[in-house]
């Protein structure tokens, strides 16, 4: 079982990290579907694991889009649709935005006009 740090920045009251485990035997290349890169792969099942209807933890949003996922030392800000790597520069200026306002920065173009660019 692989485990990934997830951020929950959005609609979780308070900051935490959710570790998300994803079971090895979903990990294989095997199930990449053509035009998928391994990348994509990982985190949509980082999102799919971290959901409560499929593992459940109380007091613990499920992720969401503004929340931010840790893989191969490298943040990924989850959006609407897809995901969109981040500097850690940029993710420590979006720490610094009110939790409030987070959810409008999730397309590209505000994020980098109020994160910077990466």
């Amino acid at each position: 079982m692989a485990t990934y740090k997830v951020h929950m920045l959005v609609y979780q009251p308070e900051y935490c990290v959710r570790e998300v485990e994803v079971p090895d035997g979903l990990l294989g290349k095997k199930d990449l579907a053509e035009g998928i890169t391994w990348q994509e792969y990982i985190l949509e099942r980082i999102f799919y694991f971290g959901q409560n209807d499929v593992r459940n933890i109380p007091g613990i949003c499920s992720v969401s889009a503004g929340d931010v996922i840790e893989y191969d030392n490298k943040y990924f800000l989850v959006r609407w649709a897809g995901y969109h790597e981040i500097s850690e520069a940029q993710y420590l200026n979006y720490l610094e935005v009110e939790r409030e306002q987070r959810c409008q920065l999730i397309d590209t173009e505000r994020f980098e006009l109020f994160c910077g660019k990466s």
